[in-house]
């Protein structure tokens, strides 16, 4: 039971001057298993930029604004493990970034909140369609139940 991950693919990036988005680095980070109610720290990574030092980018045009802005994507699948069933879902594709404010400075985030990522989810049609199609057969199988019930109520008060 759980969430499986496939391999998390990180993209860095800052944004130049004129709206340009400069790729830093990419990192992978290799697939693993979370269980239900439970956390999962991926921390004890180091990500090496070739080709752009911090001074580089510390120095471009945009810290003139007196921050860099920062954008982190993230691109994986995940499965989910179903809770009775045991049965391992459809793969979903997800996709989350975030836009992070740096100080060129000191090279620390400015806020101090969490940085909260944006995301989207690959949603598949099969779900909705087997819900409709289940509930399609539960009223089916319940509406000779409930017009003999409403019948029964009608009998009642009219005094049949």
């Amino acid at each position: 039971m759980g969430v499986y991950y496939e391999s998390l693919n990180l993209t860095f990036s800052y944004h130049a001057s004129a709206g340009n988005i400069v790729p830093v680095g990419n990192y992978t980070i290799p697939g693993f298993h979370q269980g239900i109610n439970k956390e999962t720290d991926r921390n004890a990574y180091v990500v090496t930029t070739p080709g752009n030092s911090w001074q580089q980018i510390s120095k471009s045009e945009s810290s003139a604004s007196h921050v860099i802005i920062f954008r982190v994507d993230l691109g994986s699948a995940v499965k989910f493990r179903e809770l009775f069933s045991k049965a391992k879902s459809k793969t979903r594709k997800i996709m989350a970034w975030a836009d992070v404010e740096v100080d060129p400075v000191s090279g620390k985030k400015t806020s101090e909140k969490a940085i909260k990522l944006k995301h989207m989810i690959e949603h598949h049609v099969s779900g909705g369609v087997t819900f409709v199609f289940a509930f399609m057969i539960i009223v089916t199988i319940l509406t000779p139940y409930w017009c003999f019930l409403f019948l029964g109520c009608v009998c009642r008060v009219f005094g049949h």
